[in-house]
């Protein structure tokens, strides 16, 4: 039971050393080893600084943390690491500018809370993975910041079974959110709200990964999704968000990406998908001077762009290199001088062209290949016009303008 002994310690020292916390540019380092140790950290003022290392097993648990702290005031840093398995971590910066927080984790079951608020340029880096070749992992990192303008998380995951959650509220101005996965069975979830010039980004290498981006209530916000290699899922949804823009690159095997932008004027969805069976869903409601792009290459593609009460935009979506491709391209209700454009280069291509109450609006489909088959039209779109080429095989084409 020695290893209680020095957590003990440990803790008795910080307290007593409280009151000099409190007037700042304080410092605590604690070192503990073997297992099941404990920490609770506190620290007021401002220019405090922590360094904690945890070598054991047992560091705590999701429902108890081996180690926790409260930071609060302004340039506190705190940098933890641990190693062994059954670690976790708890901790809360506040009131505050520049404070940072720098947390490393290994081995397996990994667990991190981490909560900023109400300060400016704060920094959140969480690093979990096995060693060794561990690949045993489960990690699992939440990171908050709530009114930390200028602020960042920063989330690096390693090796098996990891989840990742990161939100942003309230923070106005420059603020970034990256979360980076490698491995197998990845999961991760990105919040932005209320957010300006803010940037969420994500990236996924490995199996069965899922990404959901969600921003909201803000301007000029930046989604980032790249994904590598089988069965990817990804979300990116945008709502009252002015000048967002939404990119997702998928490669290799099931991938599906759907990007929703609600009343969000002069914003830009792109979706790239490269071989196997890709299916891509774009929808823009409400937002004026937007555009929508998807390009598929290869193999059982199905791409739909759909656009809604929104004038002086464009649809642009381009299928190559083969396989059973199908396209639909939806401008409607009051979408005025707007653009469906469709480009399809293989076999067995369907597409369907549709434009409603969309004046002074423009189709251009071009299909090149076999079995290709378009349904072109527009109506209740006056001063419009529709272009259509086919070449090759067994092409069919129906065109219609006028009333409904």
């Amino acid at each position: 039971m020695k290893h209680f002994s020095i957590a003990t310690v440990s803790v008795l020292a910080l307290v007593a050393a409280s009151s000099a916390f409190a007037a700042g540019d304080n410092h605590a380092t604690t070192t503990q080893k073997r297992n099941f140790n404990v920490l609770d950290l506190t620290q007021t003022g401002t220019g405090g600084t922590a360094t904690i290392t945890q070598d054991g097993n047992g560091n705590g648990s999701i429902f108890t943390s081996g180690a926790k702290s409260t930071q609060s005031g302004t340039g506190n840093g705190l940098k933890i690491e641990q190693t062994g398995n059954l670690n976790a971590f708890d901790t809360t910066q506040t009131n505050g500018t520049n404070n940072s927080i720098d947390l490393r984790q290994s081995d397996n079951r990994n667990f991190a809370n981490i909560k900023q608020s109400d300060g400016a340029n704060s920094a959140t880096r969480v690093t979990q993975g096995g060693r060794y070749g561990v690949t045993n992992t489960y990690n699992s990192a939440t990171a908050t910041q709530d009114g930390a303008t200028n602020s960042t998380i920063d989330i690096d995951q390693k090796e098996l079974r990891q989840t990742a959650q990161a939100t942003q509220a309230g923070t106005k101005g420059g603020d970034k959110i990256e979360i980076h996965q490698t491995g197998d069975r990845h999961d991760a979830l990105i919040s932005q709200l209320e957010t300006e010039n803010s940037v969420a980004y994500l990236d996924q290498t490995g199996h069965q990964n899922t990404a959901i981006v969600g921003q909201a209530g803000g301007r000029d916000s930046h989604a980032y999704v790249r994904q590598y290699g089988d069965l990817q899922k990804a979300t990116v949804t945008q709502l009252f968000n002015t000048n967002a823009t939404a990119d997702i690159f998928q490669q290799g095997n099931s991938n599906e990406a759907t990007v929703t932008q609600w009343n969000a004027t002069n914003s830009t969805s792109n979706v790239r998908q490269v071989a196997d069976n890709n299916r891509a869903i774009v929808q823009q409601s409400n937002l004026s001077g937007s555009e929508i792009f998807v390009n598929q290459i290869s193999y059982g593609n199905y791409a739909l762009g759909q656009q809604d009460m929104s004038n002086s935009s464009r649809i642009d979506i381009t299928q190559k290199n083969g396989a059973g491709n199908i396209a639909g391209v939806y401008q409607m209700n009051g979408s005025s001088q707007s653009g469906a454009y469709l480009t399809q280069d293989g076999s067995n291509n369907y597409a369907i062209l549709m434009q409603s109450g969309s004046a002074s609006s423009k189709i251009d489909g071009t299909q090149t290949g076999s079995y290709n088959q378009l349904y072109a039209s527009q109506l209740n779109s006056g001063f419009s016009t529709i272009a259509s080429t086919q070449t090759g095989l067994g092409n069919y084409a129906r065109i219609t303008q006028g009333a409904k």
